[in-house]
């Protein structure tokens, strides 16, 4: 993305890689995961930035990106996916509380 106004400059960028033909929300929820499990803080931002976002949806996407990923670690076993799966047991009881 580059800057709208002044000299050229790249802003942020954009991965397509698992974006899909589906619902925004779906997107902005793997997107918002992404940058919680690197700053917390982060996530918030990104949803604001996003602009009118449909809290309910991002909600259920945001269970649903937690299970797919649990699923994948629990079965491609990358290093470490012990911990990783701990973290996102975390992140689903906290949904249900």
């Amino acid at each position: 993305m580059i800057a709208e106004s002044g000299e050229p400059r790249v802003v942020g960028v954009i991965d397509f890689e698992k974006a899909t033909f589906d619902d925004p929300m779906a997107d902005l929820a793997k997107t918002a995961l992404h940058a919680e499990y690197h700053d917390p803080a982060m996530a918030e931002e990104v949803i604001a930035a996003y602009g009118e976002a449909d809290r309910d949806r991002l909600a259920a996407h945001r269970v649903l990106c937690l299970l797919d990923e649990r699923i994948w670690i629990s079965d491609d076993r990358p290093e470490g996916w012990e911990e990783s799966v701990e973290r996102l047991d975390a992140l689903l009881m906290d949904v249900g509380s």
